[in-house]
């Protein structure tokens, strides 16, 4: 069965078998401080798309980055 729910061209996925608590968590890439990124809750950010959810910081979602743009590895510093 396949885990995968959504890739980007990146080859960052996110999978059912990686969450956080109840939310689910984008695997081979962090949040620039190190942290793991989670889909935000809609009420979180209005955006919010199913093909391109908003990815924020597990540290008290302190940073936001939009899924479709995360490279693996660590994140670079948004402004």
């Amino acid at each position: 069965m396949d885990q995968v729910v959504l890739e980007n061209k990146n080859s960052v996925q996110i999978r059912e078998d990686h969450k956080y608590g109840c939310h689910y968590t984008a695997i081979n890439t962090l949040c620039c401080c190190g942290d793991k990124l989670i889909v935000a809750p809609a009420i979180y950010n209005q955006a919010h798309i199913k093909s391109d959810p908003v990815m924020v910081c597990s540290d008290f979602v302190v940073r936001a980055y939009c899924f479709s743009e995360l490279i693996i590895g660590k994140q670079k510093e948004n402004n």
